[in-house]
């Protein structure tokens, strides 16, 4: 079965943030993380128009360090535990 949990943001820049990282079965021994953000930023259409870049290049990048850190970890621990190596996709 898919497994999840949810980030909500209480208190911040955004109007409203939800971040929910899905857990999704692949085969046997697999799985695919699946990451689904949904955010309003202040102040209507005049912040989304503002803003709308600049969160999108942030979000890029935060996502390309957390898969290189991922992917760091899951090779090491494939290698600590001498099994084969995993593979990470976008």
């Amino acid at each position: 079965p898919e497994r999840q949990f949810v980030d909500y943001q209480v208190k911040g820049p955004f109007k409203s943030w939800r971040h929910t990282h899905r857990f999704i079965p692949d085969g046997d021994t697999g799985s695919y993380l699946e990451d689904v953000i949904q955010y309003e930023v202040p102040f209507g259409d005049l912040g989304r128009r503002l803003t709308h870049w600049l969160i999108e290049r942030k979000l890029v990048r935060l996502f390309d360090y957390r898969h290189s850190v991922t992917l760091h970890t899951m090779l090491a621990e494939a290698t600590r535990a001498g099994t084969t190596p995993a593979t990470l996709t976008e």
